[in-house]
């Protein structure tokens, strides 16, 4: 589709900014009570079946309750990741409380670090070579070829080597976070010379969590169980974190971009390319805190979770009639996809104008949902 195409079919009906039609919707309303309710929820499954993984003796019953216990704070983890975006109270201190409770004390991941490779800096520029940290797995793994052309090459030439790999160590990727948080942490507590509260908060919290998990049980229970049981909820956080996580942007479908398409022009085509949803039921909704519609969380960030599947009509409508990629797959599937990047790389675009789609074409997911009624919608810009 030519410039001169897309510009036509901008023009057609009454458009009006996607921004304008959310808004005038009531989609960046944030309701506190559903949010507030779901966290309370999650923390207390994951508290209320930790509690019975503690005081049972049969191994069903510690699996079970071990996994239910996973679930919950891994909810808590997803709700966590929306104030980060200040997407869950209007009040700015609210955010910061549910964030600096979710991600430091109740799960030893640095506030500090979250809000710097997460917010900071994977989403205004996601999949981008050279400023999306998210996507540099590098030294053990490698999402992309040029990253991999970087590793030995008895590594590059052995792809069923890595997905054995990476299976095997796919459970260590909640320590993975955890050392990346603290690491970034001192640096930037020295770096700014212990001039930043907000480090010093995240600190008192990371602390605090070490303190609550791990010494306090070490009154009442045999240090070597408190520390296994430690590892193995890590374990299973990371994973569950993973599995929400990664299908984002991890697919092959999701482009890999060089470091000379960052930038402020072509917003929601950079976003969309670069970005998967998936489908679930309502555990799984209620678990991913709105992280299974990626998309529209990349376009409008701010927006609290609670809106976000009311709003995949409009975007997905929006994205359709601007030949903007829009994707989505099952969850199965997009984890399968996710970790299939790693033993098959993706290739790196270096041209962010080749990955326009015909708006005439339905889009390109296995399960389409448009709004027909809605009014042809553009993003109110030049591009």
């Amino acid at each position: 589709m030519t410039d001169r195409e897309r510009s036509t079919h901008r023009t057609q009906g009454s458009p009006v900014s996607l921004r304008e039609l959310v808004r005038a919707r009531g989609y960046f309303e944030k309701p506190s009570a559903p949010v507030v309710l779901a966290w309370c929820a999650h923390c207390a499954l994951g508290l209320a079946a930790l509690l019975v993984c503690v005081l049972s003796h049969h191994w069903f019953v510690i699996s079970v309750s071990l996994l239910v216990s996973t679930f919950g704070f891994t909810g808590i983890g997803t709700l966590g990741h929306m104030a980060s975006h200040g997407a869950s109270f209007r009040s700015p201190l609210h955010n910061q409380i549910m964030y600096l409770v979710s991600y430091p004390l109740m799960l030893q991941v640095s506030a500090t670090y979250w809000t710097h490779n997460h917010v900071q800096l994977h989403h205004p520029s996601p999949n981008v070579l050279g400023r999306d940290e998210d996507c540099d797995l590098r030294p053990l793994f490698a999402l992309n070829e040029e990253h991999l052309r970087s590793m030995p090459h008895w590594w590059r030439d052995s792809p069923a080597l890595r997905g054995v790999a990476v299976l095997i160590l796919l459970p260590l990727n909640g320590f993975s976070i955890i050392l990346q948080g603290w690491t970034h942490l001192v640096r930037s507590l020295v770096q700014s010379r212990g001039r930043r509260l907000g480090a010093w908060l995240d600190l008192a919290c990371m602390a605090s969590h070490l303190g609550l998990w791990l010494a306090l049980p070490m009154l009442f229970f045999g240090a070597r169980d408190v520390i296994a049981l430690y590892v193995l909820r890590v374990m299973l956080i990371g994973t569950g974190l993973f599995a929400i996580l990664a299908p984002g942007h991890f697919p092959a479908e999701a482009a890999c971009l060089a470091f000379d398409q960052r930038g402020p022009s072509r917003f929601y085509l950079r976003q969309a390319a670069t970005t998967i949803n998936f489908r679930t039921g309502w555990l799984g909704r209620f678990v991913c805190s709105g992280l299974e519609c990626q998309i529209e969380h990349h376009f409008f960030p701010n927006v609290s979770h609670v809106h976000l599947r009311a709003m995949q009509p409009i975007v997905e409508t929006y994205c359709v009639q601007q030949g903007i990629p829009y994707r989505r797959f099952t969850w199965l599937n997009a984890i399968r996809k996710s970790c299939l990047s790693f033993v098959v790389p993706k290739v790196v675009v270096s041209d962010i104008d080749s990955l326009w789609q015909s708006s005439t074409s339905p889009p390109t997911c296995e399960e389409t949902s448009l709004g027909s009624d809605l009014p042809p919608v553009t993003d109110g810009n030049p591009r």
